[in-house]
């Protein structure tokens, strides 16, 4: 049972818009998560109710974070929601060339 205080925090991406395309959109979001992951064990990203993202986007704020992390790390301390079959297929994708560019 989680202490309190200890819950995991989630980034909803729906709060910082309905369509997320350009890496300037994914800086803030980055450093929101960047920052939460400074201070919490784990946390999650729920990347539902957007109707729209780029991989631009997306690598900007999953990309780089795992860049800047590991892929270790990522794995371990970010837990990934996204009902939609296509966004789970682009995260994958962008995690999945960021994971190869890290190792390379």
């Amino acid at each position: 049972m989680p202490q309190a205080g200890h819950a995991t925090p989630t980034l909803h991406l729906s709060e910082f818009g309905t369509v997320l395309v350009t890496r300037d959109q994914g800086e803030p979001v980055r450093m929101q998560l960047m920052g939460l992951l400074q201070t919490h064990s784990e946390v999650e990203v729920n990347l539902d109710d957007v109707e729209a993202y780029t991989p631009s986007f997306m690598d900007e704020v999953l990309g780089k974070c795992l860049e800047a992390i590991g892929l270790e790390e990522f794995r371990k301390k970010v837990t990934l929601v996204a009902s939609a079959p296509e966004v789970r297929k682009l995260v994958n994708l962008i995690l999945s060339n960021r994971a190869a560019a890290r190792s390379s």
